[in-house]
């Protein structure tokens, strides 16, 4: 390996690195419900339930 090739194949890593990071960024939800619609509320409180729950009514309504 020549050490002038470290630098190159460090530099694709962190473009790489930092394209990865974007792409993860852009994808990351901001708000715990993703909506500032009056219809989407509760959805947080759903999210919540159905994580610790599984359901968010009685079984069998």
């Amino acid at each position: 390996m020549k050490l002038q090739s470290l630098p190159i194949k460090f530099s694709c890593s962190a473009i790489t690195a930092v394209v990865v990071t974007c792409f993860y960024i852009s994808t990351l939800m901001w708000d715990i419900n993703g909506s500032d619609l009056r219809y989407a509320v509760d959805i947080g409180e759903y999210q919540v339930a159905m994580s610790l729950w599984g359901t968010v009514h009685p079984t069998g309504t």
